[in-house]
């Protein structure tokens, strides 16, 4: 397991290098779906990620402010499984366009999930395992209030949505496998 994990932050090549060396060695079940896991990871990054190894973000954060509508946009931060947006404050029922960017060599998404359900969220997620890229690692569940597609290496999205009318702090967390933990942030609801 900490091979594969390992493997997953390095770049494609040698992360592969790293799953076969260590797959001869350890075969068992458990090792098995993580190492299938992994590879398919490692496949499906882009190879121009191996070369990029810094770039500087955009303006992040809350970019316009119309009595109609909120523009804000969060990046992913290379290699620190963070996103560069801690938190946003919005109106209660307005319109926002989030434009969300990916900067990062992993592929990451982003959820917003009704308030205390992001760990939930994220559960479900992970035990999709493999099959979790079919369904951009975005689990059924009525927890979840809108989410993006599963972003890969200088891919961007937009997404339109009214802000919740209930005002609170909304979570939103990445929930591609593992990465829930650090990649968090909290969409302020306010009247």
């Amino acid at each position: 397991m900490t091979a594969a994990v390992t493997a997953s932050y390095l770049p494609r090549k040698a992360g592969l290098a790293i799953l076969e060396e260590t797959q001869q060695k350890e075969i068992n079940k458990t090792y098995k779906q993580t190492y299938d896991f992994a590879r398919e990871v490692l496949n499906r990054m882009p190879a121009e990620s191996e070369e990029k190894v810094s770039e500087l973000a955009r303006k992040s954060g809350v970019i316009s402010d119309t009595k109609e509508l909120t523009t804000v946009r969060i990046a992913t931060v290379i290699e620190k499984m963070k996103y560069d947006t801690p938190s946003i404050t919005v109106q209660a029922g307005k319109k926002v366009k989030l434009l969300f960017s990916n900067p990062d060599s992993m592929p990451h998404n982003i959820l917003l999930v009704n308030p205390g359900k992001a760990d939930e969220v994220a559960m479900a997620a992970l035990n999709l395992g493999a099959k979790g890229f079919d369904f951009a690692f975005v689990p059924p569940s009525k927890e979840i209030i809108w989410a993006s597609k599963l972003l890969n290496h200088d891919e961007e999205q937009i997404i339109l949505f009214k802000a919740p009318s209930k005002p609170g702090d909304y979570p939103y967390v990445c929930t591609f496998p593992g990465h829930h933990i650090l990649m968090r942030g909290t969409l302020s609801v306010k009247n």
